[in-house]
């Protein structure tokens, strides 16, 4: 399979791996890149594969946990904000 073929189906291979491990998915990706610069070539849409691919439906857990924290976050730079 041709390497850009591979970069735009992460969400494919992030759900072939056991247990979604971001860790294995990040280093596929960089050896896909760096075969990609290999051949001189280079990809304009790697940022939307990529986030589709973290995506998945295992990890979605870890996004809505995100998303839950970002008004605590908001309420802390307003605290600190009115400090300084």
């Amino acid at each position: 399979m041709h390497v850009r073929t591979k970069l735009s189906k992460l969400d494919s291979y992030m759900e072939s791996l056991a247990e979604n491990n971001v860790t294995l998915f990040n280093e596929y990706v960089y050896e896909q890149l760096h075969a990609l610069t290999a051949c001189g070539k280079q990809t304009l849409d790697l940022l939307p594969n990529l986030f589709k691919g973290y995506k998945g439906p295992r990890i979605r857990n870890f996004w809505n946990t995100s998303a839950r924290r970002k008004p605590n976050l908001r309420r802390e730079q307003t605290f600190w904000s009115r400090k300084f």
